[in-house]
């Protein structure tokens, strides 16, 4: 799966485990991504392994829990990561994270606020990470990542507000077709539960839809 908010800028991983990374694979492949935005240049994405640290987490550990502050962001490498909000009725699948995609509540990490959101890993993950005050220093060093994170936090409420546009305007079959044209893959990343309440609809809605789906192909 392609980065969530920038899915033209994901870089071909190249790993030698293919789902365990080492750290300078991961770090080389974070430079990749960031190389992409015009706004780094050399100096900025040299010695990154001086703020972020290795990163691996079991699956099913939690990265944040609703109303906690979000004290190190990751960047995922290898593996994969479900949003939510909950109340009194249940859990809500917000979004769903793979490789290339910053694992964290941005704006709670950003302003070190509490988040709204929840975070749990439905695979094992291997990736970097950073602390909040290395990250203070990331951005007094090399102010351009100043500008990926309000550029993150910027598309984090577009992806939201999208979110809320398909539910008001698309009926359950063309909120299923819009997510597998934007990536098919997550029905083999996440489970068929997770899935059907992203979009809002039962289980057995969503085994029909994927029958019909396999038979229109």
């Amino acid at each position: 799966m392609a980065n969530l908010f920038f899915p033209q800028y994901t870089p071909v991983a190249r790993f030698i485990k293919s789902d365990k990374p080492t750290y300078q694979e991961c770090i080389s492949y974070y430079t990749d991504f960031l190389k992409k935005f015009p706004f780094f240049n050399q100096l900025d994405l040299n010695e990154l392994d001086a703020y972020w640290d290795y990163c691996i987490l079991k699956k099913n550990s939690v990265i944040i829990e609703p109303n906690e502050i979000c004290h190190t962001m990751k960047f995922i490498c290898r593996g994969a990561v479900k949003y939510y909000i909950e109340d009194e009725k249940g859990r809500y699948i917000m979004s769903f994270l793979t490789e290339c995609n910053h694992a964290a509540p941005v704006k709670s990490f950003y302003h070190q606020t509490k988040s709204d959101l929840g975070a749990i890993c439905t695979e094992n993950i291997y990736g970097l990470q950073i602390s909040f005050n290395k990250f203070q220093q990331l951005l007094q060093d090399r102010p351009a990542f100043e500008n990926l994170f309000t550029l993150l936090i910027q598309e984090n409420v577009m992806f939201l507000k999208n979110r809320l546009k398909t539910f008001q305007s698309l009926d359950a079959n063309e909120r299923f077709n819009l997510l597998m044209s934007q990536n098919s893959e997550i029905l083999n990343r996440f489970s068929m539960l997770d899935i059907a309440n992203y979009l809002g609809i039962k289980p057995e809605t969503l085994s029909r839809l994927r029958r019909n789906d396999k038979v229109r192909k």
